[in-house]
């Protein structure tokens, strides 16, 4: 029964998102003409890591193979050099306009770092990358530095949750940078300092911002995030687009989930462990969730295409019966429509929000993990 709730829920999540009308990206030619595409590259886990036995949690299996669709979008990074024009009508639109002598000043295109183009507008600085991915940032309003120099400076808590939406929903609107079908998902504490209070023993924890994060959808799995966040005293604080200019290269056979978990221990897959001391190993382990959305990694990762993931997490225990969680993200395309590329060998992997079933609880979020830069 308490499956059968949860498929159904599925089900209503998926349709509600397709009547709001979620990302589209136009119409799609079959899967039949699809052309190869180069693997997607994953980030590093666990080193050494032995393959252990991966089996499902009762009614998993069931619950993802009502859930997940049997094709999705292959989406294609657009790529651009940013301009001097680009960056001053951003800055324009979030309320910052230049003097006619400031704009004067600034180079036609700035010098490139690893892709990015970076700026200095007066209290902001500003990254802009080729793909569309951007940041935004003011050093001024840092609510770190705040913390410890201003004994006036007020916390996250100063806000409610409904406040904090509501500038962020403004900034991103104001500033143009929510695209068609993005959309607040969650709110999450982003900045915290940690002490350790004398008087009662007890560690103590103050959040000095809230996070606004979107995210745009495709055939209701999440892609991308926008991730605002705001300090107590109600000012942005930090800008992250991680949402690329994409465009789709067509819809492409996905892997059941139980192909999926057979590729767990695949070179293109990847697993990493809660806790990745050699002798908390597992030598078996269950999957207790299934998740799967489009893997962007980093705001500062190139990419060419992006591609949906599976994401297994679930439990296990080593030799002696300790417990350990695991995570591991298999590639959903087919393999037959993938070009090998040179990775490495299986290992852990860096999840964000995802569209997610597990047998008796809603699609819910996870929290991201380490992940290994390019």
């Amino acid at each position: 029964m308490r499956v059968r709730w949860l498929l159904a829920t599925c089900a209503i999540v998926v349709a509600a998102a397709t009547a709001a009308g979620l990302h589209s990206l136009g119409a799609l030619p079959p899967a039949d003409g699809a052309r190869r595409v180069p693997a997607q590259e994953l980030p590093l886990g666990t080193a050494g890591l032995s393959p252990f036995e991966v089996r499902w949690a009762p009614g998993v299996l069931q619950a993802a193979n009502m859930y997940f669709p049997a094709e999705l979008e292959m989406l294609e990074v657009v790529h651009s050099e940013p301009t001097k024009q680009q960056a001053v009508e951003l800055v324009t639109r979030i309320g910052m306009p230049l003097s006619p002598e400031a704009l004067a000043q600034l180079p036609e295109q700035s010098i490139a770092e690893k892709g990015c183009y970076r700026w200095r507008f007066g209290p902001l600085d500003l990254n802009v990358f080729r793909d569309g991915n951007l940041g935004l940032f003011w050093p001024d309003r840092d609510p770190v530095r705040e913390h410890f120099t201003n004994p006036n400076a007020k916390a996250a808590s100063a806000l409610t949750v409904d406040e904090a939406v509501a500038i962020a929903d403004a900034f991103v609107k104001d500033a143009g940078l929510l695209p068609d079908g993005a959309r607040m998902t969650d709110v999450v504490p982003k900045i915290a300092v940690h002490r350790y209070n004398d008087a009662t023993g007890k560690d103590e924890t103050t959040v000095l911002a809230l996070s606004v994060i979107y995210r745009r959808f495709h055939d209701g799995i999440p892609e991308g995030s926008i991730g605002v966040s705001v300090n107590g005293e109600g000012e942005i604080v930090k800008v992250n687009r991680n949402m690329r200019n994409l465009r789709s290269l067509g819809r492409y056979p996905i892997l059941r989930p139980e192909e999926a978990r057979a590729m767990i221990w695949s070179p293109t897959s990847r697993v990493e462990l809660g806790t990745n001391a050699p002798r908390y190993r597992p030598v078996k382990a269950a999957i207790e969730q299934v998740q799967m959305e489009y893997y962007d990694g980093a705001t500062a990762w190139r990419y060419d295409t992006i591609q949906p993931v599976y994401i297994f997490t679930g439990s296990g225990r080593d030799g002696a019966g300790r417990p350990n969680s695991f995570t591991a993200m298999v590639p959903a395309v087919r393999p037959e429509f993938l070009e090998p590329v040179d990775l490495p060998g299986a290992g852990g992997a860096a999840v964000g929000s995802a569209a997610s079933v597990a047998p008796g609880a809603p699609a819910k979020h996870a929290a991201p993990a380490k992940a290994k830069p390019r």
